[in-house]
This record gives structure tokens, sequence and C-alpha cells, in this order.
């Protein structure tokens, strides 16, 4: 085992602090999205003002690291940074753009990069501003329910989508990924031991 320059130098990349931080690839592919989204509406005269210079281009790495580097020199500056972003994505809640229990995962990305730098904000204090969550009005199938859509489905494909979608839980993307491979079928053998009374019959 070694450790070289290369190495060291890689951990002070905070764009890639963040990629590290996170195992699941799909939430990487969220989080850096969104991530992406927040750094571009930061103003470049915000940069100027507090590090006496600008980055030279838009990519997420440079911006990243930009951010982290205003965090640093100034903490304060960089939570109400982190204020307007949540009013703005606030603005959309409250116009029905998207759900209220949806707006943590658009501040989620930004912590993530912050935590991966060891940058503290404090984010007890930014999570009052977050909007109430509404209450989920699902509720799992009855099970005379479940009995009336078998009764009715058309072939066997209705019959599996409705026994995985109540049992498994699967969301509608779910189905992006499901082929009929996945499925197997089985079936239970009943054995039926037919015991007779002692002496029952006479020889």
């Amino acid at each position: 085992m070694e450790l070289t320059l290369e190495s060291i130098q890689e951990i002070d990349d905070p764009y890639q602090a963040f990629v590290d931080s996170i195992k699941n690839s799909e939430t990487l592919r969220k989080y850096d999205n969104r991530l992406c989204d927040f750094l571009k509406l930061v103003p470049t005269s915000v940069y100027l003002e507090c590090l006496g210079e600008i980055p030279d281009n838009n990519n997420k790495e440079t911006l990243s690291k930009f951010f982290v580097k205003l965090s640093e020199k100034d903490p304060k500056l960089s939570q109400n940074i982190v204020v307007a972003f949540i009013k703005e994505i606030r603005k959309k809640v409250e116009d029905g753009t998207i759900s209220p229990n949806t707006f943590p995962n658009y501040i989620k990305p930004i912590r993530r990069l912050l935590d991966a730098n060891s940058i503290p904000l404090h984010w007890k204090s930014l999570q009052r501003l977050y909007p109430r969550g509404s209450v989920p009005q699902d509720r799992a199938y009855q099970r005379e329910e479940l009995q009336q859509m078998m009764n009715v489905a058309v072939d066997l494909t209705d019959k599996v989508i409705i026994t995985l979608g109540s049992s498994a839980g699967f969301r509608k993307e779910s189905w992006d990924y499901f082929i009929w491979k996945d499925v197997q079928f089985f079936s239970i053998q009943v054995h039926v031991r037919i015991s007779y009374p002692y002496n029952a019959c006479s020889c």
C-alpha cells in the first residue's frame, strides 16, 4: 500500500469528495443534477466580492470548488445563499409545482457537498424554513379489493402487476426495469394423509 501525491490531491477536490460520499448510483445521479442547478444560480458577483475572483466556467467541478471555498471563508454568507435558495424553492411548493414532501431533496445535495468537505452550517435553523409536509392519503389494498381486481384481470400480465404492485410496493418507474425473466412461478403440492381407525376393517 502506498499513498501517492495524486491520491492526496484528489481528496482536496470538493466535487470528488461529494461523489465519494454517495454510494448509490441513482442517488448520485439525482443529487448531481440538483447540485448543478443550485450552483449555477449563485451569482458570480458573490464570488468576486468574497474571494476576489470568479469561476472561469460553469463546470460542476469548478463551481463546487468555488462554493466550498466561499463557505470556508464566510460560512454566514454561504448560509444566506442557502436560505435564499430555500425561499425560491418554497415558491414552487406554494404554487403547486413541486410537492412539499420532495422539497428536502433539493437541499440534500447542498448539505452533502458541504458535509463531505467538512464545512458545517446550522442546518437545524435552515430546516425550520422548510414547508410543512403533506400527509399522504395512500393506504394498502384490502383483501376484498385485491380479490375483485384479480377476478376482473384480463390475463396473466394483469394478475402479475396487481400481485407485485400490492405485495412488493412497486413504484411506477420500477416497471421500467422489470422483465418476465424475473417472474418465477411455483405451485404448492398438498399431500393428504388418510388415517383409518384401529380395527376399522376386519380381515
